[in-house]
Parts: structure tokens; sequence; C-alpha cells
């Protein structure tokens, strides 16, 4: 098969005859000559994220018992991860990619951030008051302003692309964090890391949730009768979420560093001021690099 049948081929969703890579006759999925893989990775996004779900889910059994532990025991599931109990469950590190790729795809959709007719960023789930109170410059906030009005689309666009690096990048000064607070505790830094890996990976999904539900109460909105019961229900449900979130956090470092309920209170409060400090920054960096940039 020639060249242009090859991609041809390629682009009705099966394999090429010829490797990419080396020019090597296919007998199979791999190329035998260089090793690289026949299917490339300039697809449609729905093939790449049943491609995401599919390593995640159809290789064993380990997203099946990780998922709903992460979600209703996730210091369960650390502690068991620390402790040695490994192959029952997902590597941390996928889980965070798979817990971040999903928050970051759908929470856009969910209409979270808007702009309003005066150039402002609105948050749908968080007070505006963290942007009130950054500290820019008056010719960056102008120059904010004037982007938001020109284009608010592309700009969230180029903010929320930027956010899930850099918060990866901040991964490893929160456990960083959590090793100055547990520094006696005899653990190795990559334990710490691990702990906030699953606890990133559970923030995620809860907001997730949080987020679909409450989105979702929207879109029924007087279209169910008794709708003012379920609008209630819905309301409860996404603010026991919200409730949920801190409190299995506060356990799940309790169960993993063992240490007192007075003490680790301290801690996790000193821990989720540094956290939201940090990602308040993260945040006010990602809209100042992107105003100067453009």
């Amino acid at each position: 098969m020639n060249t242009e049948n090859a991609t041809l081929t390629r682009a009705q969703g099966t394999s090429p005859a010829l490797c990419e890579n080396c020019g090597t006759a296919l007998q199979g999925v791999y190329c035998h000559q260089c090793g690289q893989s026949c299917w490339t990775t300039t697809r449609f996004f729905g093939s790449v994220l049943a491609d995401l779900l599919e390593n995640l889910f159809s290789y064993d059994s380990r997203a099946v018992r990780t998922l709903p532990r992460l979600l209703f025991a996730p210091g369960g599931l650390c502690n068991d991860y620390l402790q040695g109990k490994r192959v029952r469950y997902l590597p941390p590190f996928r889980l965070y990619l798979f817990a971040s790729i999903v928050f970051f795809l759908i929470a856009p959709m969910l209409n979270t951030i808007t702009v309003n007719p005066q150039g402002n960023l609105e948050f749908n789930f968080v007070s505006n008051q963290e942007i009130e109170e950054a500290h820019l410059s008056s010719s960056l906030k102008d120059k904010l302003k004037k982007v938001m009005i020109s284009n608010p689309r592309e700009f969230l666009r180029k903010i929320l692309n930027s956010l899930p690096t850099t918060m990866f990048l901040l991964l490893p000064v929160i456990a960083l964090l959590l090793k100055g607070l547990y520094l006696f505790s005899g653990r190795y830094y990559m334990e710490h890391l691990i702990t906030v890996l699953f606890a990133q990976s559970y923030l995620f999904l809860m907001l997730l949730i949080a987020l679909l539900l409450d989105k979702g109460q929207e879109t029924l909105a007087g279209a169910l009768p008794l709708q003012v019961y379920l609008n209630v229900f819905s309301h409860t449900i996404v603010r026991l979420c919200f409730l949920v979130i801190p409190v299995q956090l506060l356990f799940m470092l309790k169960q993993v560093y063992r240490q007192s309920m007075a003490v680790t209170i301290i801690k996790f409060g000193i821990l989720s001021f540094s956290y939201f400090i940090l990602m308040l920054l993260v945040f006010v960096l990602a809209v100042v690099w992107n105003v100067v940039t453009i």
C-alpha cells in the first residue's frame, strides 16, 4: 500500500500499512523494526479521551477498586498504598493524571467562570473577593479589562490551559510543606508527594461532582414537577459535597500520619491556609502572565 492509501486508511480509523517512523511494512499494531505504535497521536479528541479511559479501565480492575475508595475513604486508600498494598490500586500519578484531565476538560464546560459586560471575571462557585484583593497595577488592570471585553473566551481559554501545568508544578511544593509539618514522622519525601497526589485527585473529583450536580439542577430548573423540592435537595447535596471535602482530607491526614486529632486539626489548618494562598497565587500569576504576553 502506498503512502496515500496508508494515510487514507489511518483517517478512516484503521492502522496504516507502513510505519510512519521508519517506513517498514507493518505486521501488527507495533512496528517490529523500531517498536513504534501504528496509531497516530493526532486524532480526534474523542478518540484520545477514549484511549485514556481504555488504558485506565481495560487491563485490570484496579480502577474499579480505586475510584470508589478514593471518593469514600481517601485516607484508607493512601494508607494502604503507603503500606505496600499497591498492586490492587492505580498508581497515584496515573490517578492524578486522570482526575486532573477530566476536571479541566469538564469544568470549563459548566460555565464556572464567566465575564460580565464590564470585563470583570465572575466565578459561579468561588467568591470574587480573591480577584478584588489581588494587588495588580493599574496598567495591568486596564489591559485586563480591555482583553476581557475584546476577546474574553480566548483569554479564559489561555488561563484554563495554563492552570493544569502550574498546578502540577505546585504539587512538589505542597509535598515539601507537608514534609515540614511532619518533619519527625520518619517518612520519605516521596511518601508525602504520594499523599498529595491522592489528596489532589480526591479534591478534583469531588469538586467536579459538586459542579455537575449544581449544573444539573440549573439545567432542569422549571422543567420537572416538584421542582422546588428537587432544587432544595440538589443544593443540599452540593453543600454536603463541599462540607465532606475538608472533613475527609482532615481524617486522611489523621489516618496517614497517626497524630492526635488536636495536632492534626492545627496542621490541617496551616496546610489548608497555605494551599489556598498558593492556589490564589497560581491563578493570579496565570492571569498576569497571559495579560503581559498578549
